[in-house]
């Protein structure tokens, strides 16, 4: 015979949980009744264990220096599509010209500024962790240069020269596929 759940007992769980307060109420669970939990039972408790102060702030970090690195991306291609029109039109551009279009050097600083931020708030969780391996990979081998690219996955591949650059692109690479598994 089953024991659901009762809705009662669903609308007592608050609506967030420290890990510890999700384990407890695992505990009760398991113990009001005379059968094992149901997994749907169990993950109602865990989906509701709350965010950390360590990972609202890694997440706010993150997207700051995610923000600024869309910038500096828009900024390259607004560029690169001025220079497009100017060439296609047969001039060189003028100092006005240049002057209409994103200011590369201050998206840039905005990138430097949001990452030198993370590094000096330290890590406190996974998510910090995380966000340092983006931020290796970026200023190491953006993925969006195909020739750093190339670089990034040639490091990736065993060989006997460079084992610092193998030993940072094997670290950065594992902390990313483990992110993203961790996010799905």
């Amino acid at each position: 015979m089953e024991y659901p759940m009762s809705q009662a007992t669903l609308a007592s769980i608050p609506e967030s949980y420290s890990v510890q307060e999700a384990a407890a109420q695992i505990v009760v669970l398991i113990n009001s009744c005379p059968r094992s939990p149901r997994q749907d039972e169990i993950e109602a408790i865990i989906g509701r264990v709350g965010f950390s102060a360590a990972s609202a702030s890694a997440a706010a970090k993150a997207a700051e220096w995610r923000r600024a690195l869309a910038g500096l991306r828009q900024g390259f291609k607004l560029h690169e599509e001025e220079y497009d029109r100017w060439k296609a039109a047969g001039r060189q551009p003028s100092d006005e010209d240049l002057n209409r279009v994103a200011d590369i050097d201050v998206l840039g600083d905005r990138v430097e500024s949001a990452s030198f931020a993370a590094w000096k708030a330290g890590a406190a969780c996974w998510a910090d962790i995380a966000l340092f391996a983006e931020i290796a990979r970026y200023w190491t081998w953006d993925p969006e240069d195909s020739g750093l690219e190339r670089e990034f996955q040639a490091a990736l591949q065993p060989h006997d020269t460079g084992l610092d650059t193998q030993a940072l692109a094997q670290l950065v690479n594992a902390v990313l596929t483990v992110g993203k598994e961790v996010r799905s």
